[in-house]
């Protein structure tokens, strides 16, 4: 699933969001406003370099990884 950080804070009580929290669903955090909280397993976005993301583990543990992009 993807989506935009801005607004997820109140997006996060939709049922699927919101089930996806609560078993500590791993996911990637693109670049995004800080101010939006903790998103993703305790973690929140920041801005980040272009193709950078942050790796949510579960346990609130997170790692920047690099995201590549193959030509068509």
């Amino acid at each position: 699933m993807a989506r935009r950080t801005g607004g997820i804070s109140r997006a996060l009580f939709e049922p699927l969001l919101q089930r996806m929290n609560d078993i500590g669903t791993p996911g990637l955090l693109f670049s995004g406003d800080r101010m939006e909280g903790r998103l993703v397993n305790g973690v929140a976005s920041q801005r980040l370099p272009v193709g950078r993301a942050l790796y949510a583990g579960r346990g609130g543990n997170a790692s920047q990884i690099q995201a590549a992009l193959l030509p068509e």
